[in-house]
């Protein structure tokens, strides 16, 4: 699960709640041996990781299920974290929970790494129940994915 930011310091946001709720949902139906919550915290401690592990732990998953990348600050940081930890435990691939406005940059990075992946964009996600002013914040986050995306394939950045 990639972390989606804060609401407010110590507070995660909507895309970060929706992201772990769907994901560790996903765990409980069986599609998953591991939780992997990657995503650090440009404002210090805990990173978006840890607030999600703890979430979990809280929530009764088993601690030896879950792994923690707390230091990503970005989507091309989050893919290389898990890359090695996809190695280091000799997992084979993911199955990436994200936004959907997030999904196509992320398994492309994801992908283009190597790394085996299955998309799982949160399908009850406030992207598509946006309405009045947060349809012009999605339409802006919408733009500025395809826009990173296309840097991204340029290779001006990461």
């Amino acid at each position: 699960m990639l972390s989606g930011g804060w609401a407010k310091e110590g507070q995660l946001g909507r895309s970060t709640l929706e992201r772990y709720k769907y994901g560790v949902n996903l765990y409980q139906k069986g599609y998953g041996r591991n939780l992997i919550f990657s995503g650090g915290n440009l404002w210090g401690n805990p990173s978006e990781a840890e607030a999600m592990a703890g979430m979990a732990i809280s929530d009764g998953f088993p601690i030896a299920s879950i792994i923690m990348e707390g230091h990503s600050e970005s989507t091309w940081q989050n893919t290389l974290f898990v890359k090695q930890i996809l190695l280091k435990n000799k997992l084979e691939s993911v199955i990436l929970v994200t936004s959907p406005y997030h999904t196509l940059r992320a398994k492309t990075m994801f992908e283009d790494k190597g790394i085996k992946t299955v998309s799982a964009p949160v399908p009850d996600s406030e992207f598509y129940n946006a309405s009045g002013a947060e349809q012009v914040r999605i339409a802006r986050l919408v733009i500025m994915e395809y826009i990173k995306l296309g840097l991204y394939k340029l290779n001006i950045v990461k």
